[in-house]
């Protein structure tokens, strides 16, 4: 669900979507309403929607668990959670847990870390790497470095491949597992281990998901025989990580040997750092080498293109590359049509939107919900009112995204009240 328009938004999307009578008594909608609201990092109305629930499941507790694990003024409140959820008999999942640490982590509270420690244990989640990973996390960051040993040697058997699942575990907790990863490579280096290739993917992955770039191109000219897996790591990080010309630089490095050669996924990480005006001549030269090697039809590099060449404002070149993609499953053409509206909307290139429009239409996803909201939000941003509220009518069974798209068309321009008869 996209915000644009803050909290304040936020509140009247709530308001109407009562109104209307969109919410029901399932928590699925509540949910959303909840990730809307901790999006917009409001958590206070998060946790009065969340009382006021006449249902929850897992998933809602997760979601303010998540949330106040990312900020340490809130932090604390998860706590008080736990008790209420055993009594409304909701069992903890590895997302429960891996929040929950990162509370106490967040909190310094080693105490309570070991509590929860305990209760993974008891409950079976202890074999589950990213919650082992962040309960060894919570004990290093705490400095119980004692305990952080242990668990790591339950995990670790000296097998490299072990030591490959807890760093890319490490990749997917990003910086809340910084000081893990760390650890882990100190551990290797003090311990004389014995890397492998794979395992130095792994390290290189890690550091490029916490954005360390200096450790990672450490770590890059470490590696005595990188394959392709450890390139379109080293420039997907580069992109990533707003390092722009290091991304063309290491990509000439990777076309001036014979191996390994450049796939889709270089190709798509490369493109992406050139949509920058300053490096938009590199972007046309890439295209071309795709062109030739039969790339430009991969959704991958096609996403890409689409979206350097609109935010340079060629909107013709873009309808070309979308011309020639043929992965065109339901869900990817949604992907793309979405991305492309999106664009059409925050650069004003309404001409080019209502192509797209068209072809929406004739592939019948028009009737998606999230390309109906792309397209409210593309009029709403031009202007084209009647448009929008055209094709919000005929929507069926409106998601948030629709109503959200909708509302912020009005509130941008300041027709709050104009929203509000309106819905």
């Amino acid at each position: 669900m996209r915000i644009d328009h803050g909290t304040k938004t936020g509140h009247q999307l709530h308001a109407l979507i009562l109104t209307a009578g969109a919410s029901s008594e399932s928590p699925y909608a509540n949910n959303n309403l909840i990730s809307m609201y901790v999006r917009c990092s409001s958590l206070e109305q998060a946790r009065k929607l969340f009382d006021k629930m006449p249902e929850r499941n897992v998933v809602s507790y997760n979601a303010l668990y998540s949330a106040y694990s990312r900020n340490p003024d809130y932090a604390s409140y998860a706590f008080s959670l736990i008790n209420q959820m055993a009594s409304e008999s909701l069992k903890p999942n590895s997302s429960t847990f891996t929040s929950l640490v990162q509370v106490c982590t967040v909190l310094e509270d080693v105490l309570m870390g070991s509590l929860l420690h305990s209760q993974i244990i008891k409950l079976g989640f202890s074999g589950n790497v990213v919650v082992q990973t962040s309960v060894l996390g919570m004990y290093s960051s705490c400095g119980d470095l004692e305990s952080a040993r242990r668990i790591f040697e339950c995990v670790n058997d000296g097998d490299a491949f072990t030591y490959s699942m807890v760093l890319n575990a490490c990749s997917k907790l990003g910086s809340y597992s910084y000081s893990v990863g760390k650890l882990i490579h100190a551990r290797m280096i003090v311990s004389d281990i014995l890397t492998d290739l794979p395992v130095e993917n792994a390290l290189l992955d890690m550091y490029c998901s916490c954005g360390d770039m200096k450790e990672a191109f450490y770590m890059f000219g470490k590696i005595h025989n990188p394959n392709l897996v450890s390139w379109n790591s080293i420039i997907s990080g580069c992109s990533e990580n707003g390092f722009g010309e290091q991304v063309i630089l290491m990509y000439r490095r990777l076309h001036r040997m014979s191996t390994p050669r450049p796939d889709e996924y270089t190709y798509s990480a490369a493109i992406s750092a050139t949509a920058e005006p300053e490096r938009f001549v590199y972007g046309k030269l890439l295209h071309g080498q795709v062109t030739k090697l039969g790339y430009e039809r991969s959704v991958f590099v096609g996403t890409t293109l689409l979206s350097m060449y609109f935010k340079n404002g060629e909107a013709e070149s873009a309808q070309k590359v979308f011309g020639v993609i043929t992965e065109r499953d339901v869900v990817l053409w949604t992907e793309m049509i979405v991305g492309v509206l999106g664009t059409c909307s925050d650069m004003a290139m309404l001409r080019q939107g209502e192509v797209f429009h068209s072809l929406a239409i004739k592939t019948g996803l028009d009737s998606v919900m999230s390309v109906c909201g792309a397209l409210v939000d593309m009029y709403g941003k031009n202007g084209k009112y009647e448009t929008a509220e055209s094709i919000f009518s005929l929507a069926s069974n409106l998601d948030l995204k629709c109503w959200n798209s909708m509302l912020g068309a009005y509130s941008q321009h300041g027709m709050v009240e104009k929203a509000l008869s309106f819905f």
